[in-house]
């Protein structure tokens, strides 16, 4: 298993990736990034960094890690975010999750002195990552999960 930064060369395989693994939810949806699949994350702030699952030349997983502003109980707030968790089904139940998720968990405990509080977004409707990753999410050291009603990015 390598888990790795993802880099310029993998943009061809991380657009086809999210054309292949949708966002899930009420309605399923991707957003395509081609040509430039770093400039959506580079609109949203410049300290990030994605992580890569790849098996014997296939990217096949990948993760974002990122350091944004957000609104914290009123107060604008330095805080890490993961999130665009998508992996191919055929790679699916491999602790492949697990794995992505500590590599991002890792990199933004040591941001800012380790002291950032660390979110993700999952949508009430996508039950099946309720019940099978927010376990993975936890074994990997991101472990307090409580519900948001309003999260304001500025």
């Amino acid at each position: 298993m390598i888990i790795r930064e993802a880099t310029t060369r993998d943009q061809q395989a991380l657009c086809e990736l999210t054309r292949y693994v949708p966002l899930k939810g009420n309605i399923s949806y991707f957003i395509d990034r081609s040509p430039d699949f770093f400039a959506y994350y580079n609109c949203l702030t410049d300290r990030w960094k994605l992580f890569v699952y790849e098996h014997e030349g296939t990217l096949a997983g990948c993760l974002w890690a990122a350091i944004l502003q957000v609104n914290l109980k009123g107060h604008p707030s330095s805080a890490g975010y993961l999130g665009d968790l998508r992996i191919l089904p055929s790679f699916r139940g491999r602790n492949v999750s697990t794995e992505l998720v500590r590599a991002g968990t890792s990199f933004l405990r040591q941001q800012d002195g380790g002291d950032l509080p660390i979110f993700s977004v999952i949508t009430e409707s996508n039950h099946k990552m309720h019940r099978s990753k927010l376990p993975h999410f936890r074994k990997a050291g991101a472990v307090d999960f409580r519900p948001i009603r309003t999260l304001d990015f500025y």
